[in-house]
């Protein structure tokens, strides 16, 4: 007497990664109607057909995570070409900048943390002593001031 399969727990990511996988590689494999049939199932259907149980069974859009949509289907979509993308790129750099030089050696709690962002998003752009310590700047100088 054959014993019951074991069901095999997984994560609704995991399953819909699973019926993802389950489809494409039927199609490379050159199994179109299986194929076909994977992608009209949602992951509780697939789930229920190879015997998986869900430990967060929370219903999602599986779609998202099928691949069924491609992401210039789920996106807007985007009328700046990459000179314009690059140039608005540019000037927020120069903003940035710009609110560096301005901030950099105010002493106000709020100038020193928009500082401490700025140094955190691109340290070498926006180098900042955080301990408060200009000791070790000034010794760097050479001029001993």
């Amino acid at each position: 007497m054959k014993k019951p399969k074991k069901k095999k727990v997984v994560t609704r990511q995991r399953a819909a990664l699973m019926l993802a996988r389950a489809v494409t590689g039927s199609r490379r494999l050159g199994l179109g109607d299986v194929a076909a049939r994977y992608e009209r199932m949602d992951v509780d259907e697939y789930s229920r057909a190879k015997g998986l149980e869900m430990v967060n069974p929370l219903r999602s859009d599986a779609k998202i995570f099928l691949g069924r949509k491609k992401m210039s289907e789920t996106l807007p979509s985007d009328p700046r070409t990459k000179a314009e993308i690059i140039g608005e790129n540019q000037e927020m750099w120069a903003l940035l900048d710009d609110i560096w030089g301005v901030l950099v050696d105010e002493e106000s709690e709020g100038a020193q943390e928009v500082c401490e962002l700025l140094s955190d998003f691109d340290d070498e752009r926006f180098p900042f002593d955080t301990d408060g310590d200009d000791a070790a700047d000034d010794a760097d100088d050479g001029d001993g001031d």
